[in-house]
């Protein structure tokens, strides 16, 4: 990674109080897309673990989805809309050009001022808005609250009459508080570091923006494009790679570690990294056979799986892994 921090060596305590997670009603089984391309349930569950994944239905918004996982955030956290002091999120869909999708939902909540920003670093948007949030507020001690949210509507991006990918997506909005409390006995963030590499562009992209013009939107793909073979080998080797880097920096090792969060993508990637670093299938969460890959959100809707599920106690020490298109890639090791 380019870039890397071990919290341990400051005195500070910058830790996630809550999570909050909303998903669209609609519910596409692999059932539903065997009417819609040649393809087959156990076809599905074999080449990716997913089952089923939520789709943002005429009468739902990103907007409205991510407030709700918002709310449920703050709820959990004992704390007011008023409180916050910051919102990043994640998300390669978001419901505007401009304003964020950050500041819309800022407006949503009722809250007068904060800082207000979206990130977009595909599948590893919200690993890089809860890092770029933490070195906020390892740098200015007034934010003592903030929403970090992961939200993406992939079903908008996606071709479902291409097989290769509409098994794939899902949409999906889910966030966390973060708290700077220095007196707080949990140090927080221990560990965090991001990095990418651009020549990954090609397998795996939507090649289409409106900095091109809306003349060339006729005459361009609008949709996902990947590389299925060249994304599944980069993607184990980065993720098993990652995993590695992190523990040796942070000076942990595969025991101090209860639960390992990769980015959700696929199950044969899950799996192959578990196999090839032999950890534990126990500490990997797998939540992706009812969500399918959510981008953005993938990674706080396993985590809030976890807290909802009563799965995670105060103590534990959790590692976020996050890798996607660019590659961009980010890992965050926190105690809970």
């Amino acid at each position: 990674m380019t870039s890397f921090l071990n919290s341990r060596e400051l005195d500070v305590s910058i830790r996630i109080l809550s999570s909050g997670a909303a998903l669209p009603e609609k519910i596409l089984k692999n059932s539903d897309l065997e009417k819609m391309v040649e393809t087959s349930d156990a076809w599905i569950v074999k080449m990716t673990g997913i089952q089923e994944r939520h789709i943002l239905s005429d009468t739902e918004s990103f907007s409205s989805l991510t407030l709700k996982a918002a709310k449920i955030a703050l709820e959990r956290a004992h704390i007011t809309a008023e409180d916050i002091n910051m919102i990043a999120l994640g998300t390669s869909t978001p419901e505007s050009i401009m304003p964020s999708s950050a500041c819309i939902l800022q407006g949503l909540l009722g809250i007068k001022e904060c800082i207000s920003l979206d990130l977009q670093a595909a599948c590893s948007g919200f690993v890089y808005a809860l890092v770029t949030t933490y070195y906020f507020m390892l740098s200015n001690p007034n934010i003592r609250y903030a929403l970090v949210m992961g939200c993406d509507a992939l079903s908008k991006i996606t071709n479902w009459s291409d097989r290769a990918t509409c098994v794939l997506f899902g949409d999906g909005f889910a966030g966390l508080v973060l708290e700077n409390n220095p007196q707080a006995k949990s140090p927080g963030i221990l560990y965090c570091g991001l990095g990418s590499d651009g020549t990954g562009k090609s397998h795996l992209n939507v090649c289409w923006g409106i900095g091109q013009g809306y003349e060339k939107s006729n005459e361009t793909n609008h949709y996902i494009y990947m590389n299925g073979r060249e994304v599944f080998r980069t993607s184990v080797n980065y993720f098993s790679q990652l995993i590695l880097d992190s523990l040796e920096k942070s000076k942990l090792n595969f025991e101090d570690v209860d639960w390992i969060i990769t980015h959700q993508a696929n199950i044969r990637i899950i799996h192959a990294v578990a196999e090839k670093l032999n950890i534990s299938k126990e500490k990997l969460v797998v939540t992706l056979d009812k969500h399918g890959n959510t981008s953005a959100a993938s990674i706080p809707l396993a985590f809030n799986h976890l807290l909802e599920e009563k799965k995670i106690k105060h103590g534990d020490k959790v590692m976020f892994v996050g890798f996607g298109a660019g590659y961009t890639w980010g890992v965050v090791i926190f105690q809970f």
